[in-house]
């Protein structure tokens, strides 16, 4: 599955496809979210995660400018 199929689904679909074909890479905070990185074949996808609200509020392309604060994300 391509960038843009991934980006037509639902946030359901695409933590079923994260949970089914992704690799974990980290987690940091980051403002008022829980981010998780995956990795699916070869893209990166952040899901966010809003602890006071327990709710994944999106999953969406990981950019590149903040794998550092990931530590040791090999792309």
């Amino acid at each position: 599955m391509g960038l843009r199929e991934f980006n037509f689904l639902s946030v359901e679909e695409k933590l079923k496809v994260i949970s089914e074909k992704g690799m974990f890479m980290g987690a940091i905070s980051y403002h008022r979210f829980r981010l998780q990185l995956f990795k699916v074949e070869n893209e990166f996808y952040e899901i966010w995660y809003n602890p006071r609200d327990k709710k994944t509020e999106d999953v969406k392309p990981a950019p590149i400018k903040r794998f550092y604060l990931y530590h040791q994300v090999e792309v």
